[in-house]
């Protein structure tokens, strides 16, 4: 295809994304926003101990630190700094941030500090005596690129590809009630030969520096035998009315039934629908309720209304676990050249966002800054943006919902040329490399994965057509004519 025609696809593909979510968890194209970050309430089933602040910190230019094992129980990592790195970066780090951001690496004829390669987190945690008897589990909410795991001497998982969240299950590795030293593996230098995600976040757009570290969040989680994971929201305008759905993971028989609360953008609850769970009840079965909510507000860019819908499981009148989203009442549609939001037509007034963070250099975790960003572009009369060859983190989602900005995504493939079996690609691929058969389909998170890989339920809400599978695009293709329509 010439670039014409690929930029056209990406177009319509964009718009389509932007279409299919109120700016939220867009790998599964739902109605809701992204869950919440902050630590689970009093009274929860889940208890979190939050591992965000400073780590023990080295970077590992010889790539060392595996055979070393700089992962052992009380060995330090190597003094910090090397040379040509800031005299703040001493050994210690913060987290959620980027190390070059932090002091970390050479200066450049571009940036005063960077560096490409591995770098090692560690620290000491003591497992809380009363998560004895269930399940624990690292969350890493975001590395750029690639991540290991060791509790004290064991490798517990890795992470390819960082668009998305990572777990680990880390219980056969703790004790309850002693302590245990952690220890994070982080490489930034990218794996050309199984990942070829490579896009405007990627490289600090416009000045082609590549980056790395931990730039989300970290915690241990302590669930129940059975849990909730992948919670999926979506909005029923028509009939005033959403639907939850969510997999179960671990011993499923342990739950017998579900619930779904509804409340409304003031916290008064608006909805409530309770079910018993079909027996015998499986590992990754997918538990659905919908509810009716009277007169709902419609979310709009200038009505953003919130809803909040919570899926719990029960044993009896017991919660086990619940899991709960934010999501917006909206319906859009394309009717030929035109998007509609609640039937009306919709004038998107939007503008590009190449990712440029010129204090942190790359994507932040912190909803307060997207959120005073996007409101003075609110400001401006703007309701849209589309984020080249970007996903932002789930914080930035939840504020676009917050602000009533439509987000267009677009996943990091900047441009065709840096695809597998393009010239570009081979370029960056050692001969007799593996990544020549389906480079990008091989972007999966090796770890112990405590749940089956999640497929979203037959659920009849959704207002858009089906994509094509077919590698025309044709689906997309139409989208087109949309370059030369004046918009009404």
């Amino acid at each position: 295809m010439d670039k014409r025609t690929f930029r056209w696809r990406l177009l319509g593909f964009s718009l389509v994304i932007s279409c299919l979510a109120v700016g939220h968890d867009l790998a599964r194209g739902g109605e809701a926003t992204a869950a919440a970050r902050g630590t689970p309430a009093a009274g929860h089933p889940r208890t979190r101990i939050d591992l965000d602040g400073i780590w023990n910190f080295a970077t590992d230019p010889e790539n060392a630190g595996e055979r070393q094992e700089w992962f052992a129980p009380g060995k330090d990592l190597p003094r910090m700094p090397r040379p040509g790195y800031a005299a703040s970066a001493n050994g210690k780090i913060r987290v959620p941030g980027i190390w070059d951001h932090q002091g970390y690496g050479a200066p450049t004829e571009k940036v005063y500090h960077n560096f490409v390669g591995k770098g090692w987190y560690k620290r000491e945690v003591t497992i809380p005596a009363d998560w004895a008897g269930r399940p624990v589990l690292l969350v890493l909410t975001g590395v750029h690129r690639y991540a290991k795991v060791w509790v004290d001497r064991h490798y517990a998982g890795q992470q390819i590809g960082y668009l998305s969240q990572f777990e680990t299950d880390v219980t056969d590795y703790v004790a309850p009630g002693r302590t245990a030293t952690l220890t994070i593996q982080v490489d930034s230098k990218q794996r050309w030969e199984v990942d070829t995600m490579f896009g405007a976040l990627d490289l600090a757009d416009y000045m082609d520096v590549a980056w790395g570290g931990i730039w989300g969040h970290v915690y241990l989680e302590a669930r129940s035998r059975v849990w909730l994971s992948e919670l999926y929201v979506q909005a029923d305008v028509p009939g005033s009315a959403c639907s939850a759905s969510a997999v179960l993971c671990g011993k499923a028989g342990l739950a017998d039934r579900a619930r779904l609360e509804v409340s409304a953008p003031g916290g008064r609850a608006v909805a409530k629908t309770e079910s018993r769970l079909p027996a015998p009840l499986a590992d990754g079965q997918v538990v659905c309720l919908a509810a009716t909510i009277p007169e709902a507000e419609l979310w709009s860019p200038d009505h953003p209304a919130l809803y909040t819908a919570r899926l719990s499981i029960l044993r009896g009148d017991a919660a086990v676990d619940m899991v709960e989203s934010r999501f917006g009442m909206r319906q859009v549609e394309i009717r030929g050249p035109y998007v509609l939001l609640n039937g009306k037509r919709l004038m998107l007034r939007g503008y590009g966002d190449d990712h440029i963070f010129p204090e942190q250099m790359a994507m932040p975790a912190d909803k307060d800054v997207y959120l005073e960003r996007l409101r003075l572009i609110k400001s401006y009369g703007f309701n849209h943006v589309r984020h080249h060859s970007t996903i932002m983190p789930p914080e930035y989602y939840d504020a676009c919902d917050e602000v009533g900005m439509m987000p267009t995504a677009e996943f990091p493939i900047a441009y065709d040329s840096f695809l597998p079996r393009s010239q570009a690609w081979k370029g960056r691929v050692a001969p007799g490399g593996k990544g020549g058969k389906g480079g990008q389909a091989r972007l999966l998170t090796q770890n112990k994965r405590p749940c089956p890989p999640f497929s979203p339920p037959p659920v009849p809400l959704s207002p858009l057509p089906p994509l094509s599978p077919s590698p025309s695009f044709s689906a997309i293709t139409t989208m087109e004519p949309l370059g030369h329509v004046t918009p009404p």
